[in-house]
């Protein structure tokens, strides 16, 4: 059980604990001051309810009533330079504030750990300040303490502005009581984790930052020694670190970043960083302690070195972003494992940590092989153990159904990302420098959640003979077709082309062999530019396509694959059987069987 001391006092009491030398402090795991905003409880916001039941128990000194609150829970040891405030911020805010308004003498010194506009206000709060405040209502302001610090001086001038300050001074000093709870500082976190169960949820990230800068900059250590820095270094090293940490935290927050790395919008807050340096499933305060705090070092050193870890993955991640060919290779990679986020976990490790130090070259061309054997269902420890034998087996059966006629019917998803490759690796050959060496550019992967297959052949205008019978794309029997015309020779009643197939039968010739669900007839598109051109003849698709005056179809022209299929002059079933053969000969220049020597693994 935690070591617990409770009283009850008066806030003069809560006040004589503390002095301008050590001061109540916010930690940075508590969340900004929020009381104005109206009340989920109550009818009033809870600034003005307080005041409210203040005024109702107090008399003018007569028959003075005793106000209760909730108990404040602190870390006071007297090793600590401050007083550490766990639960009761709100409230301690709120009578700081009440004491500034009526002038009194007795006052509560109240500092934050790294929140600067806080302490500056409270600092820079004068008397010209405190007037304007008091009789103007806040407007908008992007910091959020100073705007409710504003509005809570703004509602007590509404309350209080007749009342005798010096005796509700009086009154609120030695008639306001709650229980003073102080607990060991080593547990603070954890138990405002618990008292703060019923309220919002504190998050795990939020409970490592506050343990990682509470720890880097201890004045006392936990064997009674004391620091070597000053007070003055120990705050500017957390505000040093704080800034880092709230730099990550910014950068991930970046819509095309947690777009890019597959994140929903309230998933961790620090996206991958925390994973990587912690373990899958291991984003808790407990785990930081078992990772890096098992030592029998400082834990100011542990601290430090965990910044320095967290600093290092974080660059790691942020060079891969933004070195365009590495990030058009792991974007294709996460999104071949798309919605398993222990495969993206496995990859990212690999690559990010566990490789971080291999030679540039030798990491490059890993990182190749891993987009393009993941892109056959290579899993990945077949990948890191370089099981040969299972690349092997992949490779025949990725072609096979690479090679099937009704591709986009029953393997949807391989063909999609069979098209994904192709496009990436067109951005990749791109920007190449003085010596030609592609530098590329990054691949625009906001498609991979917009993605459709375009039929460059309407799906619509194509009929197929089977067993002398006409059949339309949805496989209903058609009598009325007239059946023994060439490709393209017959005109539908809208006087556009309709396009024939044979499925069972040779002697039609080549135009007949051919499908417009295969590989040769699909491209990749945006799905809303899809279904506009869905109908549309090959002429009439690639004008829109091309214009320069249609937006509607911008999106798609970065597909630089997709745009040089779509160069082409004519596109008829001829086209699309030259196409499969292309597209299945560049399958086998990629994807060549590998003999096995002693560097493989046929396990």
């Amino acid at each position: 059980m935690h070591s617990q001391k409770k009283t009850t006092i008066t806030l003069r009491q809560f006040i004589a604990k503390s002095s301008t030398s050590r001061p109540f402090e916010i930690p940075n795991y508590q969340r900004g001051y929020v009381w104005g905003k109206n009340s989920l409880l109550y009818k009033d916001d809870s600034v003005t309810h307080l005041t409210k039941s203040l005024l109702s128990n107090f008399n003018e000194g007569k028959d003075e009533k005793d106000l209760f609150l909730q108990g404040i829970t602190v870390t006071d040891e007297a090793k600590n330079s401050s007083i550490l405030l766990i639960d009761g911020q709100q409230r301690t805010t709120y009578f700081t504030l009440m004491l500034k308004y009526l002038h009194s003498v007795e006052t509560i010194p109240l500092i934050y750990s790294v929140r600067k506009e806080s302490n500056k206000f409270f600092n820079d709060l004068d008397e010209d300040r405190l007037k304007r405040y008091c009789t103007c209502a806040p407007d908008d302001d992007d910091y959020q303490d100073r705007f409710y610090f504003r509005k809570t001086l703004w509602i007590l001038e509404q309350h209080l502005k007749d009342i005798d300050k010096k005796k509700f001074t009086e009154y609120i000093l030695d008639h306001v009581k709650f229980i003073y709870v102080a607990i060991p500082g080593d547990k603070a976190a954890d138990i405002f984790t618990m008292m703060n169960g019923q309220k919002k949820t504190m998050r795990q990230e939020e409970l490592i930052k506050a343990e990682l800068l509470r720890t880097s900059s201890l004045s006392k250590l936990p064997n009674g020694e004391t620091s070597i820095i000053t007070d003055d270094e120990n705050l500017s090293i957390r505000h040093r670190l704080a800034r880092e940490w709230d730099r990550w935290l910014h950068w991930w927050n970046d819509e095309d970043v947690k777009k890019f790395f597959q994140l929903g919008e309230n998933e961790r807050q620090l996206g991958w960083l925390l994973p990587l340096a912690l373990g899958e499933k291991g984003i808790t305060l407990d785990e930081l302690k078992n990772t890096y705090f098992k030592k029998e070092e400082s834990p100011i050193k542990l601290a430090k070195r965990t910044f320095k870890d967290l600093r290092l993955i974080q660059k790691q991640i942020e060079d891969a972003y933004n070195d365009a060919i590495i990030y058009n290779y792991i974007g294709g990679i996460l999104a071949f494992k798309r919605k398993d986020k222990s495969a993206m976990y496995n990859f990212l490790k690999w690559y990010i940590v566990d490789n971080s130090n291999t030679q540039k070259d030798k990491r490059l061309k890993a990182l190749k092989k891993y987009f393009d054997w993941s892109l056959i269902g290579v899993t990945h420890l077949e990948i890191v153990s370089n099981n040969v034998a299972s690349y092997n087996e992949k490779c025949v059966n990725f072609r096979k159904i690479l090679k099937s006629e009704l591709l986009y019917r029953e393997n949807y998803s391989d063909a999609a990302n069979w098209l994904l490759r192709r496009n990436i690796l067109f951005d990749c050959q791109q920007r190449k420098n003085k010596q030609n060496i592609p530098q590329g550019v990054k691949f625009n992967f906001a498609i991979w959640n917009e993605r459709s297959l375009e039929h460059i052949i309407p799906k619509s205008r194509v009929f197929h003979v089977n067993a002398g019978q006409v059949f339309n794309h949805i496989d209903e029997l058609n009598d009325k077709l007239v059946i023994g015309l060439n490709p393209g020779d017959k005109l539908g009643t809208d006087n556009k082309p309709i396009y024939w197939r044979d499925i069972n039968e040779s002697e039609h010739g080549p135009a007949f062999s051919w499908s417009e669900h295969s590989i040769g007839n699909l491209v990749l598109f945006y799905k809303n530019e899809n279904s506009s051109l869905s109908t549309g003849e090959f002429d009439k698709k690639k004008a829109d396509l091309f214009s320069s005056n249609n937006e509607e179809f911008f999106q798609s022209r970065h597909l630089l694959h997709t745009v040089e299929v779509f160069s082409n002059p004519t596109w008829d079933p001829v086209s699309v059987n030259r196409h499969q053969e292309e597209e299945l000969s560049i399958y086998d220049q990629d994807f060549q069987p590998i003999e096995r020597n002693d560097n493989t693994n046929e396990a």
